[in-house]
């Protein structure tokens, strides 16, 4: 009368669900910021070139410059530490402050200029100050 039917996983990707395109492939966008914040956890002091090196060891390009603003942009929301300041021969350096480690998912930069961290829901930095109310 009923038929017994079994289900095998065939790949975990995790506890959300996948961002496919059209096609059904995983959308790379987001996927460099997602790699530099796990670096930026885990890894104490560093500066972009640092963390472009220990975040493409996951196979994600990233430019140098992306880092860099993504860096910027980071410390300007007041995740990061300014451990030393950049000179002519050396970039600067951050780290990120304990209280500020919100959680696994990657604070977004937005084209708007703000900084929303997902994790907390909230916007945590805006160039105009009337879009964190």
């Amino acid at each position: 009368m009923f038929e017994k039917r079994i289900y095998i996983l065939v790949k975990d990707t995790g506890i959300e669900a996948p961002r496919l395109n059209r096609k059904g492939q995983p959308i790379q966008q987001g996927q460099a910021a997602e790699c530099m914040w796990r670096t930026l956890r885990m890894l104490g002091q560093l500066d972009a070139a640092r963390l472009v090196a220990h975040a493409s060891a996951s196979g994600i390009d990233i430019a140098l410059k992306y880092a860099k603003s993504y860096l910027y942009a980071l410390k300007r929301a007041g995740y990061l530490h300014v451990i030393k300041v950049a000179t002519r021969n050396s970039l600067e350096s951050y780290s990120l402050k304990p209280l500020m480690n919100t959680g696994p998912r990657p604070p977004q930069v937005q084209s708007v200029k703000t900084v929303y961290d997902p994790n907390l829901n909230k916007v945590m930095y805006a160039e105009d100050p009337q879009e964190l109310l």
